[in-house]
């Protein structure tokens, strides 16, 4: 399936292959939040109003995953988060170790905490130029 991203219309992030980058991430909610799980795995499109409560879900998400996958220590926040992310960068920039998932997660990290009021989560897995013009158009 493909997802697009957006707390505003304008700052947009698509993702290919969604099941298969945020894999884990869908573990996690289908065991903790599985109304948000039904929603993501669904071809439907929807708004989370509650941004501040959906930041502090996937962010303990993103903790826990970066700890358990690579055993990040430092204290969870954007600063330290960015800084390993760097480092991660230099070390493995020549292998495919995790890089996929990784990235996904990191990038909805910053899109997600990135929002103020609302984000918004489309399917375009049909129709991604129609949806994604209608999208553009109809939030201008």
């Amino acid at each position: 399936m493909k997802k697009l991203f957006t707390e505003n219309h304008k700052n947009i992030m698509t993702c290919n292959d969604f099941e298969i980058k945020f894999k884990d991430y869908l573990k996690y909610i289908e065991m903790k939040n599985p109304n948000l799980y039904n929603l993501f795995i669904k071809n439907i499109d929807f708004s989370i109003q509650n941004v501040n409560d959906f930041k502090k879900e996937f962010n303990v998400f993103f903790e826990l995953w970066l700890k358990e996958v690579y055993g990040y220590s430092l204290v969870f926040n954007e600063k330290n988060v960015t800084q390993f992310m760097d480092s991660f960068i230099v070390e493995f920039k020549m292998t495919d170790i995790g890089f996929s998932e990784l990235f996904s997660n990191f990038n909805f990290y910053k899109k997600v905490n990135s929002a103020k009021d609302v984000f918004f989560i489309y399917d375009i897995s049909q129709n991604e130029d129609i949806k994604y013009n209608e999208i553009i158009k109809n939030n201008k």
